[in-house]
């Protein structure tokens, strides 16, 4: 078997916390016999894994903020959040020229379809 993303290149790391719960001794032999090194952080100190803990922290706000702001119940938090992804890798981030779809899709983005979330359909 190999791993190929969906871009059809190989990874050459594969990041973990640490935890161990993802992991087994024959995955680490996978990845070594396919050239893919593994990291990881020390277990349970997310402050090593500052990026995708700011990534987390940033779409949870965002998930609140939009429920808050249209007086939304909590059951529509998956739907919240499904909303939020989905607009987050449609805009850009920081420094960036392309946005994450258009980084993974090649092809340039059309957002006429999007609406702010709780608006009555």
């Amino acid at each position: 078997m190999k791993m190929l993303s969906a871009t059809g290149r190989k990874p050459k790391i594969f990041r973990t916390d640490g935890e161990g719960e993802s992991i087994s001794n024959d995955f680490e032999q996978y990845l070594e016999s396919e050239g893919i090194t593994h990291q990881t952080s020390a277990s349970y100190t997310p402050q090593q894994n500052g990026v995708a803990e700011r990534d987390n922290r940033t779409t949870v706000e965002a998930i609140r903020t939009e429920l808050h702001a249209k007086k939304l119940p909590p059951y529509l938090w998956a739907a919240a959040a499904t909303y939020t992804v989905y607009t987050q890798n449609r805009i850009l981030q920081d420094d960036a020229t392309l946005t994450p779809y258009e980084q993974w899709h090649g092809k340039k983005l059309n957002v006429s379809h999007l609406r702010a979330f709780g608006t009555p359909a």
